[in-house]
């Protein structure tokens, strides 16, 4: 994300297209930022960090769509549910090998959340 630059949407595409790239080769890696995953861990180093990294990104992508905090937990949970199911669409074989590598379809899911992030500033321009 800091090699995206300071612009928050540029950092926040970055970090879906890391996130995906991570959950294709190293499996659930998501499950480091979910709540449920959270109240399961022992380790409170562990549990600690995952809780910052989630926290940062809810406030990434508040600062990228101009929100409200109201917004950011669905906001959130839509970036999950983009990152997650490109990369399960990988895993379950959706995309042919021959032309979509694990960084194809990386930078597939941060190009989903750059539409998301513009589709909540358009929704806010129209409030």
């Amino acid at each position: 994300m800091r090699a995206a630059g300071p612009d928050p949407g540029e950092r926040m595409a970055a970090a879906a297209e890391a996130h995906t790239r991570h959950a294709i080769t190293r499996g659930r890696a998501m499950d480091a930022v979910l709540p449920t995953a959270l109240r399961l861990e022992r380790d409170g180093l562990l549990a600690a960090a995952s809780r910052n990294m989630r926290e940062d990104l809810q406030q990434l992508l508040q600062q990228a769509s101009g929100s409200d905090p109201a917004e950011r937990d669905t906001q959130f949970e839509q970036y999950l549910a983009t990152v997650r199911g490109y990369a399960d669409l990988f895993e379950a074989g959706y995309f042919p090998p021959a032309h979509h590598t694990v960084d194809d379809v990386a930078a597939r899911a941060a190009q989903a959340v750059n539409a998301l992030m513009a589709g909540w500033k358009t929704a806010r321009q129209q409030l």
